[in-house]
């Protein structure tokens, strides 16, 4: 699907995976944000622990929150508060999220990427 953006010359593909390149992107700024090489360590042990790959992010985002649950404990609440507000930037969102999956969602269903 092609989703004209602001300027009716310019075209934006917001394909599934370009949409799920975006979310992934989201979530490796913030890690990186939090330091560059424990977003290596998360990437890895997301992979290899809960076989969910970095394409899958964005349909698998409960997943997601488990393995930053597990790994960062009591700095999850912020890293995922970060991601959320990356989301609600790199998507153009205005309203206030809880959880990725509602942020996720909410993203999918604008069809735009900023």
């Amino acid at each position: 699907m092609t989703t004209l953006v602001q300027d009716p010359k310019i075209e934006r593909d917001t394909s599934p995976v370009n949409f799920n390149e975006a979310i992934a992107e989201c979530v490796k700024r913030i890690l990186h944000r939090f330091g560059g090489s424990s977003s290596y360590l998360f990437l890895y042990n997301m992979r290899t622990k809960k076989m969910l790959k970095t394409a899958e992010i964005s349909t698998k985002p409960d997943e997601l929150e488990e393995c930053i649950d597990h790994m960062f404990d009591n700095a999850s609440t912020i890293l995922k508060t970060a991601i959320i507000d990356e989301v609600r930037e790199r998507f153009g969102l205005t309203q206030q999220f809880v959880t990725m999956k509602e942020a996720f969602e909410s993203a999918r269903e604008t069809g735009k990427i900023l």
